[in-house]
């Protein structure tokens, strides 16, 4: 890559970060969220995973203990915690002693709990850039990996969950980082070149990552051997990261529950999927199309993918099924009081790679404008309303079930967005304080501000260089295979 290219790169993810720290909350809205986060501030203050100390802020959320004298544990994976430890520690450093009240009770210092609210916001970029470096490796253009990038990172549910503490925007960052890797050593391997087996190790690594973050990544192991197999060098080389990840989770567990195997999830798995198989498709609230519609062309673009890169494309869905199957059969497959499909997030990332064939076919650019600007403008929609102002809104003030948020029309998600901005405020720390106060306005400036952010973005991977599109990174085999072009693409 040359060094204009590197610059463009780097101005492109600056975009994109911008894009991202428009819309930073600044503030958790949900348990989930605030255990993690508590779990992070016990760790670096007290050196302990109890979380005894944050308790009382958490009751008036329904977290009660058995016994709240005792030792009290997050309920959740230890990943996410750890994660923000250093942007934690990095917020000590600022001389601001205030503390963050959550409920009206002392939570955890202000300054470091802005700071590690940052995490998800440098996933999702980092997600992007797994992205922009996967695409070329199949002998797409870096122009085309770089608009693949644009659909994920602004018409899907990546950017509003970006500015939020849950962990599946750092469990999607892993799982796709492990899919690079994982090519990549398949590729390595069919050169004979000695650092597939580190491109092995790496992919290991990113899969126990996605363990510590979520304990359901285990399904993903089986996919990542068998399709690396029958290369058993390769195979191995994931087993120690993969292992690192496996027991750190179940010490954890031990810790918590005197059980190796006890996660604190077992409990909730076990009902009919039907329902949430078909809410993940037509749930005017849970719909992964709905939400992210440029994944519609996910389909097609597998379906042209697979001429040149079967075994991929074979990975990719297993690893998106797999999830649709494992929270379908979750109690709360709907993710609660959350934005659109929460469970699946990290599944966006991977059918957004799918999208990147029908890039490149002119015939299918109108459909592909169409959704991507549907899809940008489902994204700003989203980021307007705070997710509890819109269940606050249906739930509370109007006395509905959280089934009739997921099916009803009137009480969905998107129905009601617009009404909890209005009535509440912005869902962005930067813009809550800025001229102009009308909602109307406020929103139009968002808009005109988040799209003059990806008009850039567009200009800039314009500017990839003609004379490097078709390379592939070094490392990579150059498909040899040619895409097969209908007549008049």
């Amino acid at each position: 890559m040359s060094f204009v290219s590197k610059y463009t790169t780097l101005l492109f993810f600056v975009a994109l970060a911008c894009l991202y720290a428009l819309t930073y909350r600044g503030n958790i809205d949900v348990i989930d969220e605030a255990m993690m986060m508590g779990v992070t501030s016990q760790v670096a203050q007290a050196q302990t995973i109890q979380i005894n100390a944050i308790y009382p802020a958490l009751l008036p959320w329904g977290a009660p203990a058995d016994d709240p004298s005792g030792p009290i544990y997050s309920k959740y994976a230890p990943g996410q915690s750890l994660l923000a430890l250093p942007l934690f520690a990095l917020g000590n450093l600022i001389p601001v002693h205030t503390l963050k009240t959550l409920n009206g009770q002392p939570f955890v210092p202000l300054a470091p709990f802005f700071v590690a609210l940052l995490l998800n916001l440098l996933a999702t970029l980092l997600t992007a850039l797994a992205i922009f470096r996967i695409v070329p490796l199949w002998g797409y253009s870096r122009r085309t990996a770089a608009l693949t990038c644009i659909l994920y990172g602004a018409t899907t549910l990546a950017w509003p969950y970006a500015k939020t503490f849950y962990s599946e925007p750092t469990t999607a960052c892993a799982l796709v980082w492990m899919v690079y890797f994982a090519i990549r050593c398949h590729q390595g391997r069919q050169r004979h070149e000695a650092n597939a087996i580190r491109d092995g190790l790496l992919a290991g690594g990113a899969l126990g990552l996605a363990i510590l973050l979520r304990t359901t990544s285990v399904i993903f192991i089986p996919l990542l051997i068998l399709y690396l197999l029958p290369d058993r060098s390769a195979m191995s080389a994931t087993f120690p990261g993969i292992g690192i990840g496996g027991l750190l989770t179940v010490a954890y567990n031990y810790v918590r529950f005197g059980s190796l195997a006890e996660s604190g999830y077992e409990p909730g798995f076990g009902r009919a999927p039907w329902e949430a198989w078909l809410g993940f498709l037509i749930s005017p609230s849970r719909s992964l199309f709905l939400f992210n519609p440029v994944l519609l062309l996910a389909i097609p673009g597998a379906w042209w993918l697979a001429k040149r890169a079967r075994r991929d494309v074979l990975l990719i869905a297993a690893l998106i099924l797999a999830q649709v199957g494992i929270y379908g059969a979750w109690w709360a497959w709907d993710g609660g009081q959350s934005l659109g499909p929460r469970f699946l997030i990290p599944a966006i990332p991977l059918a957004a790679l799918l999208v990147a064939p029908v890039i490149e076919r002119p015939r299918w650019r109108p459909i592909l404008i169409a959704l991507a600007v549907v899809g940008f403008a489902v994204q700003v929609l989203s980021n307007l309303a705070n997710p509890n102002d819109v269940f606050y809104e249906t739930v509370n003030r109007q006395g509905l079930s959280l089934s009739d948020v997921n099916w009803q029309f009137s009480a969905s998600i998107p129905a009601n967005l617009w009404t909890a901005y209005t009535r509440h405020d912005i869902d962005s720390l930067i813009l809550r304080y800025l001229p102009p106060h009308d909602p109307v306005l406020k929103a139009v400036l968002f808009l005109i501000l988040g799209g003059a952010l990806v008009a850039a973005m567009l200009w800039l991977a314009g500017r990839f260089s003609e004379e490097g599109d078709r390379e592939n990174e070094r490392g990579a085999v150059a498909v040899t295979a040619p895409l097969e072009v209908e007549p008049g693409d």
